[in-house]
């Protein structure tokens, strides 16, 4: 049982999401940046006080995901309580490898400080970082499965009736917003830029949103 209402824990992952998705921007965004290549280049301009308020306030926020995650489990509680308990488990779980990566991110990012600031040959970059894959690749993958494993389960079983929303809430999907934030990369760098360095926090705050809108 939660000391408050259901209704106040999703406004508490509500902005607990859009708090996360200010920490993304710190650590991320360039407007330039390219962020499909994997180099990381763009991180030796970020500033260390944004690397260092955008970890921290990732890691504050991101724990708190489970009060919208609960209130998810309580929809499906009478028709489909083991769904609910499914959805519920996946999604806590994604906040561990979500919170490893904002203490990651930081972490490269005085990596390429570093190795720039040495004089080192730009060309010998990708071998350096070749050794520190092992150690994010791998989660991302994880991740990313458990990722569309979550929103696909939660549409197809509100648009199923599996649980007490309305099916047309079954369109708030993360998944979609994600989709969105994809497109606006490739169509408009500048703005797009942003929303992808924060699109699961910000795919998260349209799930929850469209769930407390009645």
């Amino acid at each position: 049982m939660l000391p408050f209402s259901e209704k106040t824990a999703l406004v508490i992952a509500i902005v607990s999401t859009l708090l996360a998705s200010v920490a993304d921007v710190l650590l991320l965004y360039d407007a330039s940046a390219n962020y499909i290549d994997g180099q990381f280049l763009f991180m030796k301009d970020i500033s260390h006080w944004r690397l260092l308020v955008g970890q921290y306030l990732g890691l504050l926020s991101i724990p708190l995901y489970v009060f919208g995650f609960y209130y998810i489990y309580k929809r499906y509680e009478k028709k489909s309580p083991r769904l609910g308990k499914l959805l519920f488990w996946v999604s806590t779980f994604l906040l561990f490898p979500s919170v490893c990566y904002h203490i990651y991110c930081s972490a490269v990012a005085i990596k390429v400080k570093d190795f720039f600031a040495s004089g080192s040959p730009p060309e010998l970059w990708d071998k350096n970082l070749d050794g520190l894959r092992i150690f994010f690749e791998p989660m991302a993958v994880i991740f990313v499965i458990g990722y569309v494993l979550f929103s696909v389960i939660l549409f197809w079983s509100i648009w199923k009736n599996k649980s007490d929303l309305n099916p047309r809430k079954a369109f708030f999907n993360p998944l979609f917003f994600y989709v969105f934030c994809i497109l606006m990369h490739l169509v408009w760098p500048l703005v797009g830029n942003a929303l992808l360095v924060a699109g699961f926090n910000l795919s998260l705050c349209y799930l929850f949103v469209g769930l407390w809108v009645e």
